[in-house]
């Protein structure tokens, strides 16, 4: 029998603009969430932003956030797309959040809203998701509710490698 060595694909490739070259699996995250972003300084400043959460008052009343990942499938490599995201969440939910130890995380989690425009798929705060808490100190985990957005059909059924390279170098090179 003839058995042909596959060949690994790999994410490798050199950004047209920096000429830096690119050998893992694609990742970028966002410092905070963007409604905390768009606030006055006052109000930033009265608030809380950490590595994991954020917190601030406003005149619609306090908004609550955590840190979280949502992982895109990348067809034909092991690894996916990760994104580092925040999402709004109840009060409740935030407190809970706060308060967890490493017992009894799986299976548990909240409903929230993604609170970061991601790079690529235009208007993408708000978008509704559960939020599944995970052990061994990794953050939450995102998962989209099923929808009519180029994100959520992307988070469901993957991506090429192709499309990993053009939302990394958008991400990368995009204005501040």
């Amino acid at each position: 029998m003839f058995w042909r060595k596959q060949k690994k694909l790999s994410f490798k490739y050199r950004c047209d603009c920096c000429g830096q070259v690119y050998d893992d699996a694609p990742s970028v995250a966002y410092d905070a969430p963007f409604p905390f972003l768009w606030q006055d300084k006052e109000v930033q400043e009265a608030g809380h932003l950490d590595a994991n959460r954020c917190v601030y008052k406003d005149e619609d009343g306090e908004h609550f956030f955590i840190r979280a990942t949502m992982d895109i499938p990348v067809h034909g490599l092991q690894e996916t797309f990760l994104w580092g995201l925040w999402v709004s969440v109840s009060e409740e939910s935030f407190q809970d959040y706060a308060l967890d130890s490493e017992e009894n995380l799986e299976g548990r989690g909240y409903f929230g809203y993604l609170a970061n425009n991601l790079a690529f798929y235009g208007e993408t705060c708000g978008l509704p998701a559960n939020v599944e808490l995970r052990s061994n100190n990794l953050r939450p985990n995102v998962l989209l509710h099923i929808g009519d957005h180029e994100l959520i059909r992307d988070q469901y059924h993957g991506i090429s490698i192709e499309k990993a390279r053009q939302i990394f170098h958008l991400f990368l090179h995009r204005p501040s």
